[in-house]
C-alpha cells in the first residue's frame, strides 16, 4: 500500500495572467484527455492557441501493411485544430525553435510522446510541462500503467511535473493527485470513446488509462489555471519512492505456464495477445523445432487440475482448450493462432495439428514455457 502525501504549498506574488500560447507533444488516448483540456481553457481564455505536434505515422499489422498515425491525430482533427506537425528526430524537434518565435509560443507540454524534448527546445520557452500516470517519483519510464497492473498495486495517480533537459521524469513536481485505488479505476462505468476510431487497447490498459487520463487532464487544467506552474516556491516534494517502468517487450508478453490462471488473465488484459510455443518435428529425421502460438482471447475455469505438467493442453468439448497453469489453477482458451496463419478456433487449431507439427508431436499436448 503507498504512503499518504502530506503536501505543504507555499505560494508566492501574482505573475501574469496573458493566455497561453501552447505547443503540444502528444501521441495516445491518455494525451488526447490532457488536449481535450487544454481546449476547454481556450473559451475561459487561459489559452490562446494551441499547435500540437506528434510523431510521423508507422507501417504495422501483418507484412507491416497497414499506415497508421497515432491517435492524437486524428483527435486534434475532430477539435478542428490545425493540422499536427511530425517530428520524430532530435534534429526535427530543434528545428520548431523557429516555431517558438513567430508563434510566441509561451509553454510547451509534453503528454505520453514517447521522446525525450531536447534541451535547445526546452530552452526556447519560459515554462514546460509534462503529465506522467504514476506517483512520482513511482515508476518513472515509458509503461507505468502497465506495471501498475502487473504489479496488481492498489493505489496509483497522476504527477505533472516541468520537463528535464536530459532526463524522463525527473523534473520538478508542479501538482500530483491523491493516490487512487486502482479497483476503483477498473470498476468504474466505460467511458464513450474520445476518439473516432477503432480501439485495440487490452482492455484493462484502456480503463486505466482513460480514468487516468481525466485525472490527468483536470489536474493539469487547473495548474494552468491558478497558473501554480510559475512560482518554484510551489513545488512539491513527493514521499513516494523511486522505481522505473521500462517499456514493455516482446518478450514481457511470453507465457510462463507456471503462473496462475489469474495471474496470466490479468498479464492478457494489460498487454494483449501473449504467446507460447509448441514442439514441432514434421519428419522423423527433421530436427526439432519450435512455433509460437498466439493466445488471443481465454476465461480462467473453475476447476483445479492437479498431477499434471503446466503447459498441458486438451479439447474441452468442442467447446475450447483447457490448459493447465500454475497453482493447480486452468484456462479456456476462446482464440488462438499458430505461427504464420490466421486466428481461430480451438476446434480449428486442434484438427490442424498434425499437418503443422507433424504427427508424433501432434500427439504431445503441451505448450512449452520459453525457446
Amino acid at each position: 500500500m503507498l504512503p499518504f502525501i502530506s503536501v505543504r504549498r507555499v505560494y508566492a506574488r501574482k505573475f501574469s495572467t496573458k493566455p497561453l500560447n501552447i505547443l503540444f507533444f502528444g501521441s495516445d488516448e491518455f494525451s488526447a484527455y490532457a488536449l481535450r483540456s487544454l481546449v476547454k481553457l481556450k473559451h475561459k481564455q487561459v489559452i490562446d492557441s494551441i499547435q500540437v505536434v506528434s510523431r510521423p505515422p508507422k507501417w504495422c499489422g501483418r507484412k507491416k501493411s497497414v499506415l497508421k498515425s497515432p491517435e492524437i491525430v486524428q483527435y486534434a482533427q475532430d477539435l478542428r485544430l490545425d493540422q499536427p506537425i511530425h517530428v520524430d528526430s532530435n534534429e526535427e524537434m530543434l528545428q520548431l525553435s523557429s516555431l517558438c518565435e513567430s508563434q510566441k509560443i509561451d509553454m510547451i507540454i509534453a503528454v505520453s510522446f514517447g521522446k525525450l524534448i531536447p534541451n535547445g527546445l526546452i530552452g526556447r520557452v519560459p515554462y514546460s510541462l509534462n503529465v506522467h500516470p504514476s506517483l512520482l517519483p513511482r515508476y518513472r519510464g515509458s509503461a507505468p500503467l502497465q506495471h501498475t497492473l502487473l504489479n496488481q498495486d492498489q493505489y496509483t495517480g497522476v504527477t505533472v511535473q516541468t520537463l528535464h533537459p536530459t532526463k524522463f521524469d525527473h523534473g520538478s513536481i508542479v501538482a500530483q493527485s491523491d493516490p487512487l485505488p486502482v479497483s476503483d479505476l477498473l470498476a468504474s462505468r466505460p467511458l464513450p470513446p474520445l476518439i473516432n476510431q477503432e480501439d485495440t487497447r487490452p482492455p484493462k490498459l484502456a480503463k486505466l488509462m482513460d480514468q487516468l487520463g481525466i485525472v490527468g487532464g483536470n489536474l493539469l487544467a487547473d495548474v494552468l489555471e491558478k497558473r501554480t506552474y510559475q512560482d518554484p516556491v510551489s513545488h512539491i516534494e513527493s514521499n513516494y519512492g523511486p522505481s522505473y517502468a521500462p517499456r514493455i517487450k516482446t518478450e514481457d508478453k511470453m507465457i510462463n505456464w507456471n503462473d496462475s490462471a489469474t495471474d496470466l488473465l490479468n498479464r492478457l488484459q494489460t498487454l494483449g495477445p501473449l504467446y507460447t510455443f509448441k514442439r514441432v518435428q514434421l519428419k522423423s529425421k527433421s530436427p526439432l523445432s519450435l512455433k509460437r502460438v498466439l493466445i488471443h482471447d481465454f476465461d480462467v475455469i473453475e476447476r483445479v487440475i492437479s498431477n499434471q505438467t503446466c503447459g498441458t493442453f486438451t479439447q474441452d468439448n468442442h467447446d475450447g482448450i483447457t490448459i493447465s497453469c500454475g497453482c493447480n489453477t486452468a484456462i479456456l482458451i476462446k482464440k488462438l493462432q499458430f505461427e504464420a496463419c490466421a486466428i481461430e478456433t480451438p476446434e480449428q487449431f486442434m484438427k490442424k495439428l498434425p499437418k503443422r507439427c507433424g504427427k508424433t508431436l501432434a500427439n504431445e499436448l503441451v505448450f512449452v514455457n520459453e525457446t
